[in-house]
């Protein structure tokens, strides 16, 4: 453990020390999440735009499905390292 100095990574900060005794320290040789580890893909299944047709044959529904799989390609593919 040692004290905080600026720039320091503040997720590194442990608060319980900091409640006890006014000051801040770093907690040292504990793992933090790498803030690269995680990956979230959105996909907005609302209502389509103005001037897609949906009433043809299920062209909307074709379409999520290929979004659902591009999205899905894309968190395997960037996750695999």
């Amino acid at each position: 453990m040692r004290k905080y100095n600026a720039g320091d990574d503040i997720r590194r900060l442990n608060w319980k020390l900091f409640a006890h005794i006014g000051e801040l320290f770093l907690r040292i040789g504990e793992d933090a999440e790498d803030p690269h580890s995680r990956l979230l893909c959105i996909l907005d299944t609302g209502t389509p735009a103005e001037g897609f047709n949906t009433s043809s044959g299920g062209l909307w529904e074709d379409y999520l499905d290929s979004m659902i799989s591009l999205c899905g390609t894309l968190v395997i593919n960037l996750t695999a390292g």
